[in-house]
């Protein structure tokens, strides 16, 4: 199993295998595919997608970021964010947020970060497109994310046992209370689909 960064080479360079090298020192990173857009208006696209278990290794990471935000809820400010990224615990999910959001600023001020999780037997994903590039804003978007993979892969599953398999990928939304909605168009009639998972849902 492996992570699977993709990068659109139409707006990068050779420091694309620095990135690649950053990401490895804590995630299974370990094949780096090329893409590009025939638009030179198109916005760049960093995707790193992988199966839910490869998330797992920024889940400590993630939990006490969360956990912290959490307890400071009355007065939570990205000032106390950013105190947050100094922790010993919190290093690597601030290590990879700032790596992805330094590549973000080189492809240009409109790229995209697409993190996601696969289903190799089924051929699609799920995949949720962070727009900002601040490392801040990276880290809590990852959290939600990391922290929910694994819930999310297990009740996609059964949607798909269910006959409800998506055609081409689900797309993920971060909402306001922290909930992940997850939306995807059914392979065999079309229709519209759609999941919420709320905050931090447990088996």
């Amino acid at each position: 199993m492996q992570l699977e960064l993709s990068l659109d080479f139409v707006r990068f360079s050779e420091e694309t295998r620095e990135i690649q090298t950053d990401l490895k020192k804590y995630l299974n990173v370990v094949e780096l595919r090329y893409f590009g857009y025939r638009s030179a208006d198109s916005s760049s696209i960093i995707k790193l997608i992988g199966e839910a278990l490869e998330w797992a290794p920024i889940a400590v990471a993630a939990t006490v970021y969360l956990s912290t935000i959490a307890k400071h809820a009355a007065d939570a400010t990205w000032d106390k964010a950013r105190s947050m990224i100094q922790h010993n615990k919190v290093g690597p999910l601030a290590q990879i947020a700032n790596t992805l959001s330094i590549a973000a600023t080189k492809v240009n001020p409109n790229a995209q970060i697409v993190v996601g999780i696969s289903f190799p037997d089924d051929n699609i994903a799920v995949e949720l497109t962070i727009n900002s590039g601040t490392t801040e804003e990276i880290i809590l978007d990852l959290s939600v994310f990391v922290l929910q993979s694994e819930k999310l892969s297990k009740l996609l599953q059964i949607e798909i046992q269910k006959g409800n398999m998506p055609i081409g990928s689900a797309v993920a939304e971060i909402q306001c209370n922290g909930s992940l909605l997850v939306k995807w168009t059914r392979a065999s009639d079309l229709r519209k689909q759609e999941l919420i998972i709320p905050v931090l849902a447990k088996d």
